[in-house]
């Protein structure tokens, strides 16, 4: 494969993954402690579309990193040698991503949905603690992927 499709195949997936995990970290640790503090009817009104926007944006975001590192793998050989280090290294980061994103989907994704259907107050205020709390663990699998990234990086 072309050096430059390499590059752009690689920064394209580090771009989006940044994007990504920027959004976990960003919801995570700014905008779900500001909804927080706000007043139940205004969480009412913020929580839906803003949750409804966040997944019609991160959903293909997530899609395309998993989709970019299968292409880069299969760019740089990594299929040929699926039993060395690198390759079963791959292999758990794929699988990984793909974990990730199904926690979003199938957990995190119907508990934001389930914030819209809420009405202000104390039953709201739990949910969106949920959220928060199902989004950390989001974060725990992204630093298990971060570890795998940077193993990679060094040919593990």
């Amino acid at each position: 494969m072309p050096l430059p499709v390499l590059v752009v195949l690689q920064w394209l997936h580090v771009l989006l993954g940044i994007f990504w995990f920027g959004t976990v970290l960003y919801a995570d640790f700014v905008l779900v402690p500001v909804l927080q503090k706000l007043q139940p009817a205004t969480q009412h009104e913020v929580t839906g579309p803003l949750g409804r926007r966040t997944l019609q944006v991160i959903i293909p975001v997530a899609i395309g990193v998993i989709v970019l590192g299968v292409a880069r793998g299969l760019a740089s050989g990594v299929f040929g040698e699926l039993g060395s280090a690198y390759g079963l290294t791959w292999t758990a980061s794929f699988v990984l991503g793909c974990v990730t994103l199904a926690w979003g989907v199938w957990v995190v994704t119907p508990a934001v949905n389930g914030l819209a259907r809420l009405e202000p107050g104390p039953a709201l205020t739990a949910a969106l603690a949920r959220v928060q709390a199902l989004a950390i663990a989001e974060l725990g699998l992204f630093l298990l992927i971060l570890c795998l990234m940077v193993a990679l990086r060094f040919g593990y």
